[in-house]
């Protein structure tokens, strides 16, 4: 399979707040939560949820640095929210490859590169950002 990132879902989060918030857990649960778009009228954050992670990367490569990137060739130059890498070794590379369909997620934010390896995502609606929940 050829690696090449493509578009997934259609969630949108404000492009140029730099508050994020991961959270990642030994026993496997991943979770993102991001301001909502300017433009949503649901002003609730965006919870990005991977229930079944099994490995997450963050990279401290902001949107200005994105080309340094390893996958920016392979489409991530064109993504805009989240996505997924078809054709990914790294399920492989982790000596994760058990038979689990997981899939490497990622999402370019502000500030960052958010990578997720996992059987799905789930979008939930929280309360306002920034509240603990």
């Amino acid at each position: 399979m050829t690696l090449r990132v493509v578009p997934v879902g259609d969630v949108q989060w404000h492009p140029n707040d730099s508050r994020g918030l991961l959270t990642s857990r030994a026993d496997g649960p991943v979770e993102l939560s991001l301001a909502p778009h300017f433009d949503d009228l649901d002003r609730r954050s965006i919870r990005l949820i991977w229930r079944t992670a099994v490995a997450s990367k963050f990279s401290a490569i902001n949107d200005e640095g994105l080309w340094a990137h390893p996958l920016y060739t392979f489409g991530l130059d064109r993504l805009l929210w989240l996505g997924v890498v078809d054709g990914s070794d790294w399920q492989v590379g982790e000596g994760l490859d058990s038979g689990r369909r997981l899939r490497h997620f990622i999402a370019p934010l502000k500030e960052c590169v958010i990578e997720v390896l996992a059987e799905d995502v789930e979008v939930l609606r929280g309360g306002s950002f920034g509240d603990a929940e």
